[in-house]
């Protein structure tokens, strides 16, 4: 998978999630515990690929 499509899944879950407590509000509190690790793992993956991008040795332009 790109990363595009983990982006989209990051989103997407979460969302999925909340439709689901809607419909059955007995699954709210499962929603609030899951979503913020979703959006971590999201998030936090960018995070990671963009520091290292960052590293002199590796530079975003792809020089070796």
């Amino acid at each position: 998978m790109n990363r595009n499509w983990l982006r989209i899944l990051s989103i997407a879950i979460p969302v999925a999630c909340l439709v689901v407590s809607a419909v059955t509000a007995r699954w709210g509190l499962l929603f609030l515990c899951v979503t913020p690790a979703f959006l971590q793992w999201g998030f936090g993956w960018g995070e990671r690929k963009r520091n290292q991008s960052r590293d002199p040795k590796d530079p975003p332009w792809g020089g070796s």
